[in-house]
């Protein structure tokens, strides 16, 4: 009896974008830029009680224009900043201001269609990303403090789904500025009629007499 061979797997086959499909990819842009707009209204950062039981939450937008947390237990404040009348106070975070400003204008740079709006997303995309980054490093300072009153920072996901998308913007508008042949339509091709009148003397005009 003949033996079958055995069947080979599928083999799968993962395909990595080229720099140019990358860079023609433009719509990702502003939907990248409008989301981190939308994630600046949903919750940043939780304060907890090291037993988990939750005190409040933060957006990004409270950390733009300054909010009040105060513990809803004691009736004290969580926080505090500066002397006694700015207990529990959260001033305006420059860095979330850089941060939502870098997205409002990578939105509008993309949505008036910019000659230069590669140039601009890159650096507004890069910008807003490093802000955030260093929004979070500057509430980590202040959750050293939190932590002697018994109370934990949690950094939420919609904090991290609003850095990648500054990075997801700068990184696409990177690649359109390296890449401007890939971005830009080919030039039209000549029509026949200008391409005699090229050929011909005195602007299209013809020569002798018929």
């Amino acid at each position: 009896m003949e033996q079958q061979p055995n069947p080979q797997p599928n083999s799968i086959t993962v395909q990595v974008p080229t720099v140019e499909q990358v860079a023609a990819k433009r719509s990702f842009v502003p939907i990248s830029f409008g989301a981190v707009i939308f994630l600046f209204f949903l919750t940043f950062f939780d304060l907890k009680c090291t037993n988990g039981q939750h005190l409040a939450s933060v957006s990004g937008f409270n950390l733009v224009t300054g909010t009040r947390v105060e513990n809803p237990n004691q009736g004290d404040s969580i926080i505090s900043v500066g002397g006694e009348g700015d207990k529990g106070k959260i001033p305006p975070n420059i860095w979330a201001i850089l941060a939502f400003g870098a997205a409002i204008a990578g939105l509008v740079v993309f949505v008036k269609k910019h000659p230069k709006e590669s140039f601009y997303g890159m650096l507004l995309g890069g910008g807003g990303a490093l802000s955030m980054l260093i929004l979070r490093m500057h509430m980590t300072t202040n959750s050293g403090q939190m932590a002697q009153m018994g109370v934990v920072l949690d950094v939420k996901f919609a904090f991290w789904l609003a850095f990648l998308g500054f990075v997801v913007a700068g990184a696409i508008s990177y690649f359109r500025w390296r890449q401007p042949a890939a971005v830009q339509p080919p030039p039209a091709p000549p029509v026949y009629g200008d391409y005699l009148s090229q050929q011909q003397p005195g602007g299209g005009q013809h020569g002798g007499q018929w």
